[in-house]
């Protein structure tokens, strides 16, 4: 008789069998939650390194602009770190990115140290002149670009105060008279060619002459300890 009533329940078997395989198989291959890893304050590669390790993907949702940061460090993410995720799941992203800047900034009167720091947060790379000056050394008297300029690459020319130096800024000697030129190759070590843009009699003293045009050009940076060669085109 109790053969007969059990019986009659072994049609439930397979069905109770396959119940429990799968919620056994299914607990056997879930994978626990993760915890979102803190991936802020690291660059890029940093970050995907460490996500990829963890089945995690990163998605980039925003730029900002910050002088203070290398590009590409992550500034803020989603899911907060510390948070449970899901593996497979995205961290979504801020990353910094350079300030872009328009015009020159200026750097007169700062130290050779501040304006490398600066530069270097604004994309320029700064080269150093050192010029004879009564201003405090070691600090920047001019430069070029000039601020209020508009920057067009990253080149970037600093003049800094010494109290000796050897290098000479040429000035600009368009409309100077012959006479003047000779002074100042008498002050300095130079050479002077002049070509007359008329012909010319053997009488000829350049009295009257005036500096149409100049090699080295204006504002160029050269090395008095070695004679320079000036090139003017008077008429």
């Amino acid at each position: 008789m109790n053969f007969k009533n059990n019986s009659s329940f072994l049609w439930l078997v397979p069905f109770l069998s396959f119940g429990l395989g799968y919620l056994i198989l299914h607990m056997t291959l879930q994978r626990k939650d993760l915890e979102t890893p803190n991936i802020i304050g690291k660059d890029l590669q940093t970050s995907l390194s460490l996500l990829s390790e963890k089945g995690l993907s990163l998605r980039l949702i925003k730029e900002e602009e910050n002088s203070e940061l290398a590009e590409g460090m992550i500034l803020d993410q989603t899911p907060r770190p510390g948070q449970k995720i899901r593996p497979n799941q995205h961290i979504f992203v801020t990353v910094s990115k350079k300030l872009k800047i328009k015009q020159m900034p200026s750097f007169v009167g700062q130290t050779q140290k501040n304006i490398e720091v600066q530069a270097a947060r604004l994309g320029l790379q700064p080269k150093f002149f050192y010029l004879k000056s009564s201003l405090p050394v070691g600090f920047c008297m001019a430069q070029y670009p000039q601020e209020g300029q508009e920057i067009s690459g990253k080149k970037l020319l600093i003049y800094l105060a010494s109290d000796e130096s050897k290098m000479f800024v040429v000035p600009n000697l368009k409309s100077c008279t012959i006479e003047k030129i000779k002074e100042l190759s008498n002050k300095y070590n130079l050479k002077i060619d002049i070509f007359h843009t008329n012909s010319i009699d053997s009488n000829h003293n350049c009295s009257n002459c005036r500096v149409l045009d100049q090699r080295p050009l204006p504002g160029s940076l050269v090395d008095i300890s070695k004679t320079l060669y000036l090139q003017v085109q008077v008429g």
